[in-house]
């Protein structure tokens, strides 16, 4: 049975552990929105970030 399976990724798509700690206010704030969004939070957060990240980015010129 070998060669089943997704093959390996690449090191800049691979995925690791980050962690992140927010105040009881910040989580619950995330928590509602996330909830509005209809996503995980892990997700939300990661999403929310990537958008963050991108609109600095085109304000900067990249």
């Amino acid at each position: 049975m070998v060669g089943k399976g997704q093959p390996p990724k690449k090191p800049e798509d691979r995925r690791y552990p980050i962690q992140i700690r927010f105040s009881r206010l910040e989580k619950a704030k995330i928590e509602k929105a996330r909830i509005k969004k209809g996503k995980k939070f892990s997700a939300f957060v990661r999403d929310a970030a990537l958008d963050e990240a991108e609109n600095v980015l085109e304000e900067n010129g990249r």
